[in-house]
Order: structure tokens, then C-alpha cells, then sequence
């Protein structure tokens, strides 16, 4: 782990500093009720709208190698490309620029999902757009002079117990962490993303702020939390989970949002959602929806004499998407376990 002092490195006196606007704001001990009434503010800035505050510290959590970081490079590539959406929800840009510290990932690593996912040289010139910093050394310090030189969007952290030395469970120890963050954030305007693990036993639970490691601290300061969760049946599909947020239709925390995993390492939205209680693994439930699966499938084939990209389609139908290479895998598994049984 690397080391990180939690005194005075991290600790940035006060004085004037650019904001998101671009203009000097000098950092006040205090505001009065009617200065803030006067910034007029009718509806929450969102940088994704519905889904990401325009400002503030949120947390994207998930299980190892469930596409955290694939899901954040996929933001960042979207705001440096300047598109109008991110996985079908809006974006509102100001400088279409971000910053990525990675502590998991190396330049090689990264080299190679870019070259994975980036498919034209259009997408290939907005690239300069991003700045990566590998050596998370004196971060705040590095950050803000980032963003003095050129204000950006989104700034994303992954992983936050790679830049905390402290004990994840010390609720004042992170909090009093994460408010040098938020101090940043306020300076500049900026919305901060950190990438952080959920706990190993939580994949049996429903999706909940309280999954992540260390959950009271992070969540806590968090104005956001996120849960990215691997689909209990099919490992092709990912679910978007808005478990925390301030301003967030109640609704919107009991259902997730169905995503496709993809060749190319990038996400897409299939218009599905799914109750949370209905990720939860169950082992009983598991096999039981599996085996249910399989002997839909072995009757398409088999009696109904359809093509696996037909049995494919037949499944989706139901609702239930699955692709014709999953269908193959599965009839495959399934002669397979009757060769040698038989």
C-alpha cells in the first residue's frame, strides 16, 4: 500500500483559489443565510443527469473485477469526448476535461484498455483531454495545482484504500481524510469519484451503502454512493445501483439499471432494471434458476430445432436477454456434464 501522510501534506492552508467558473473565490470561515439564498440555486447541478452531482465526493464500489474501473474510464472518456450522454443519461459539460489517479493500474494496463475501447482517431485526438497520475505521492498538493493550470469536470480516485494509509473502520479518521477532499471539491467546483471495494460476503445481501468496506466513514461523507454488482445468472451483464444519494428520487435506490459488458471493455444500457432484492446471491436460488435455464434451453434446441442465435432471440423474448455465445457455452456445459454421466 502506499504511504500517505494524513498531517500537514495532505492539509492545504487557506487562500483564493479558482473555482469551477474560472474566477478567484477566497475561502470563507463562514456564509451568511441570505448570501446563500442569493446564489439562487433552483435545482441540483448534475454532471450526469440523474445519475452524478455536478459537484461533491461520491463512491462507484463493487466487487473485485466487476468493471469498477472500466465503468469510471468509461465516464471519463465520455466527457473528454464530448458526447451528450453517458449510458443514455445526459451529460452537462463545462470543460469536457478529467483527471484519473490510478493506483491499481499501471501506464501498460491502461495503454491497453484505451486501445481496447477508443475505436477512431477522433476518439483518439480528445484523448489529451485526460490526465493520468500513477504516483499518488502528495495528492492534494497535485491536484490542486492540476486544477489551478486547467480546471476539469471530474477527477477519479481509484482506489481510495490504495491513497489511505489509515484504519478503514476509524469512522473520525476517514471522515477527517475525506474533508481535505472536500475541500478541493469546494475550491474548484469539481465532482471527485472514488472507486473502493465492497466487503466479500455482501454479494449474498442486497445492494447498500452499508456493503462497502469501512461503509460508515466513506458513506457517510459521501454525497453518493454507487454499486456496481455482477449479475446473479449471467456474467455477460452488470447492475448499476444507486444506493446513496441526497437527491435522488427515493425510486430510484430500490431498482437497478441492467447493464451489458461488452468485448471492448464498455458498458451498455439494456433498459432493464431489477429489484435489489433480487441480486442477492442465493446458492439454492442460483442453481435453481440455472437449472431452470438450462433445460429451457436443451428443449429449443434439441425439440424445437432452433440455432442458438434463434434460442437466443427466443429467451430475450421472454425477458430474458441472453446472447446466442452464452446459449452455446451453456448447451455445450450441458452435453458435456451428460458425456460424463452417462
Amino acid at each position: 500500500m502506499l504511504e500517505l501522510n494524513l498531517n500537514l501534506p495532505l492539509a492545504l492552508p487557506p487562500h483564493e483559489s479558482t473555482n469551477a467558473s474560472g474566477k478567484q473565490r477566497p475561502i470563507k470561515d463562514y456564509y451568511t443565510g441570505k448570501e446563500l439564498y442569493e446564489l439562487g440555486v433552483k435545482k441540483i447541478p448534475m454532471l450526469v443527469e440523474g445519475l452524478f452531482l455536478k459537484t461533491g465526493i461520491m463512491v462507484l464500489a463493487g466487487s473485485s473485477d466487476v468493471g469498477k474501473s472500466t465503468l469510471a474510464r468509461q465516464l471519463i472518456l465520455s466527457i473528454a469526448e464530448d458526447r451528450k450522454q453517458f449510458l443514455g443519461w445526459n451529460l452537462n459539460l463545462k470543460y469536457n476535461k478529467a483527471i484519473y489517479v490510478s493506483t491499481e493500474d499501471d501506464s501498460i494496463a491502461i495503454s491497453y484498455a484505451l486501445n481496447k475501447t477508443v475505436k477512431d482517431e477522433i476518439e483518439k485526438n480528445h484523448l489529451d483531454n485526460i490526465r493520468y497520475v500513477f504516483d499518488s505521492t502528495e495528492l492534494l498538493t497535485k491536484l490542486e495545482a492540476m486544477l489551478k493550470k486547467e480546471p476539469v469536470d471530474c477527477i477519479v480516485i481509484d482506489a481510495f484504500a490504495d491513497i489511505y494509509d489509515g484504519e478503514l473502520n476509524q469512522l473520525n479518521k476517514v471522515r477527517s481524510f475525506l474533508s481535505n477532499f472536500f475541500n478541493l471539491v469546494e475550491r474548484h467546483g469539481v465532482l471527485i469519484i472514488f472507486v473502493h471495494h465492497t466487503g466479500k460476503r455482501t454479494e449474498a445481501l442486497p445492494p447498500s451503502k452499508n456493503n462497502l468496506i469501512g461503509s460508515q466513514g466513506i458513506e457517510g461523507r459521501a454525497r453518493q454512493v454507487i454499486e456496481l454488482r455482477m449479475d446473479p445468472l449471467d456474467s455477460n451483464f452488470r447492475h448499476l445501483c444507486l444506493v446513496k444519494g441526497n437527491f435522488i428520487p427515493e425510486e430510484e435506490k430500490k431498482s437497478s439499471y441492467k447493464l451489458k459488458f461488452n468485448e471492448d471493455l464498455s458498458f451498455e444500457m439494456t433498459g432493464e432494471r431489477t429489484d435489489f432484492n433480487d441480486l442477492a446471491i442465493i446458492p439454492e436460488k442460483k442453481n435453481r434458476a440455472k437449472i431452470e435455464q438450462t433445460d429451457k434451453i436443451v428443449k429449443l434446441i434439441e425439440e424445437d430445432k432452433l440455432t442458438f442465435e434463434q434460442a437466443a432471440k427466443e429467451l430475450t423474448k421472454e425477458g430474458k436477454k441472453i446472447g446466442k455465445s452464452t446459449v452455446n457455452n451453456i448447451y455445450r456445459k450441458y452435453n458435456e456434464n451428460k458425456s460424463q454421466h452417462s
